[in-house]
């Protein structure tokens, strides 16, 4: 599938998010091993289905944009190199690799005009996942760490240490892949 960025399950196939322009997102049934469905997105670093639509982190083009049979209709702008993505309920939220922060963009079903700052001061946040209880786990590849968020508060706990820190290009972007977690 190219240089796979971001992976996750939709609907029983396998989402699979490419940062090289010409795959974009592609949906894989697990049972044939073929693509079902390719989306165009460029710079594609994750991709999740949320209220019914599926979303893409577009890390250089700094936006969250909805995926459909045409060009990636952007949703939220201005995020500085946004990564992985993590959702709870009705609540959606946006690793931003550029800015160290992690963004709440969707709070209670509702798109928010202002992206909430959940936390800040995270040093190259990458892949994120949601705990039961609505706290996020996220991977922190600037330091190597493998942090819980408390997604009310804003404060960090380190859970992990001496993963392996990741692969930048030129210090701005996460390259050739997301270092993702998951929660099960």
């Amino acid at each position: 599938p190219g240089a796979g960025a971001g992976l996750r399950l939709y609907d029983g196939k396998l989402l699979v998010a490419n940062w090289t322009p010409h795959h974009g997102v592609e949906v894989w049934n697990l049972q044939s091993g073929e693509i079902e469905q390719r989306f165009k997105a460029t710079f594609a670093i994750d991709a999740i289905q949320f209220q019914g639509e599926l979303l893409v982190s577009q890390h250089f083009l700094n936006n969250i944009a909805v995926l459909g049979p045409d060009e990636p209709k952007p949703l939220i702008r201005g995020i500085s190199t946004p990564t992985g993505f993590a959702a709870h309920g009705n609540n959606l939220y946006v690793a931003s690799y550029g800015a160290g922060q992690v963004l709440q963009i969707y709070q209670n079903g509702r798109l928010l005009l202002k992206p909430r700052v959940v936390a800040k001061g995270i040093y190259r946040p990458e892949g994120m996942a949601a705990l039961p209880d609505g706290d996020l786990i996220v991977v922190e590849t600037g330091t190597g760490y493998v942090i819980r968020v408390e997604a009310e508060t804003g404060e960090k706990t380190i859970l992990a240490e001496e993963i392996s820190f990741g692969f930048s290009l030129m210090s701005v972007a996460p390259a050739w892949g997301l270092n993702g977690v998951a929660v099960g």
